[in-house]
């Protein structure tokens, strides 16, 4: 019967025509109690739990390559992911220098900017400034050239052919005249021509007239140049004023 014997998973099995040890036999004879009997499957029941066992087999093994498999992948996915979140962190870590380097920059365009904007208000005062002075000379020569034109038509009004060199002229013709008349009236009076000399009187007096008009003429032109006179002096005192305010306004402009 050895032949007939299987074993599956350390079970023996049996033919079904092979007794099982510890059973009766199918004969008579005597049945030994005392020796323990051994348990036997089946054949059927073997084949089934081989197959059921083989097929778990199968299972886990293909369980078995299926989690590796997954765990490969699994492996390599996490490899790509960690060298993904490397080159992430490489490139956060260049951002931020570019960030630092971009606000670095910023830093000095904006003091450059205050800089310049600081320049600029400096320009702009000194702009200020130099309008400010150059308006001030401007009117400094401009008040000149209206003080001299006063100078200028006083001095004119005792000049050739004015009406006070008219009337000194006028008078000093008078005065030869009046000199003439008297010198003649006193001749013909002398000579006893009293009418005669009564007549160059006369005309002595006209000439005297004529003196005392031309006077007063020449008067009132000299008592318009003296006041003139007076305007253009307080004139310079003011224009004085006026070029050492200009001075005091121009001093920073022309250092």
């Amino acid at each position: 019967m050895e032949d007939d014997k299987r074993t599956v998973f350390g079970l023996e099995t049996v033919s079904p025509e092979q007794p099982v040890s510890g059973d009766p036999p199918d004969g008579p004879g005597p049945v030994n109690r005392d020796t323990p009997a051994r348990r036997r499957m089946p054949a059927r029941a073997a084949a089934l739990v081989g197959v059921l066992g083989l097929a778990f087999v199968a299972g886990l093994a293909a369980w078995g390559l299926s989690s590796n498999g997954d765990l490969t992948t699994q492996r390599a996915t996490l490899t790509a992911r960690e060298t993904e979140l490397a080159s992430t962190k490489t490139t956060l870590d260049s951002t931020n220098a570019g960030a630092a380097k971009t606000s670095s920059e910023l830093a000095a365009v904006s003091t450059d900017r205050s800089a310049r904007e600081k320049q600029v208000a400096d320009l702009s005062g000194q702009v200020a400034a130099e309008t400010q002075c150059i308006d001030l000379q401007k009117a400094a020569l401009a008040e000149l050239h209206r003080i001299s034109g006063l100078q200028t038509d006083n001095f004119n009004r005792t000049a050739v052919k004015s009406t006070w060199d008219a009337a000194r002229l006028a008078r000093d013709k008078a005065v030869s005249a009046a000199l003439d008349d008297y010198y003649k009236a006193y001749s013909n009076a002398f000579q006893g021509r009293r009418s005669v000399a009564s007549g160059y009187v006369s005309k002595g007096r006209t000439a005297q007239a004529t003196i005392t008009a031309q006077d007063r003429q020449m008067a009132a032109e000299l008592a318009l140049v003296d006041s003139s006179a007076a305007g253009i002096s307080t004139a310079i005192d003011a224009l004085e004023t006026m070029l050492a305010e200009t001075t005091r306004a121009c001093a920073g402009v022309t250092e």
